[in-house]
């Protein structure tokens, strides 16, 4: 599967991989006669083996990192991860096997 992107309608997308993908761009991310500046975090879920973690990037901040499995659910509370909304998403996994799903929304 390497890194699989769903261009929905209202401004969302969804990226889902099981290996590194070190740059989801803006622009992979953008639809068919969608404009996008920006994309903020809304969820992300994920699960991986052992002691290996997920390590989540913008711009090459990293903005979490994550180990087992779980939920983060931003959207639930009404806000989004806007930090380093305009650059590339980096998706690492340390080692092992896993999955991870992140959720955005994007404005044009």
């Amino acid at each position: 599967m390497a890194t699989v992107i769903t261009k929905l309608k209202h401004g969302t997308a969804i990226v889902t991989a099981n290996a590194t993908d070190g740059a989801v761009t803006l622009a992979e991310i953008t639809g068919t006669s969608e404009t996008v500046t920006t994309a903020n975090i809304v969820e992300i879920f994920w699960t991986v083996s052992g002691t290996n973690t997920w390590l989540v990037d913008r711009g090459g901040t990293t903005i979490g990192q994550f180990a087992g499995s779980g939920h983060w659910n931003l959207a639930s509370s009404g806000i989004s991860l806007a930090t380093g909304n305009t650059s590339d998403t980096g998706l690492t996994l340390s080692g092992g096997t896993g999955y991870i799903v992140v959720k955005f929304h994007k404005q044009p």
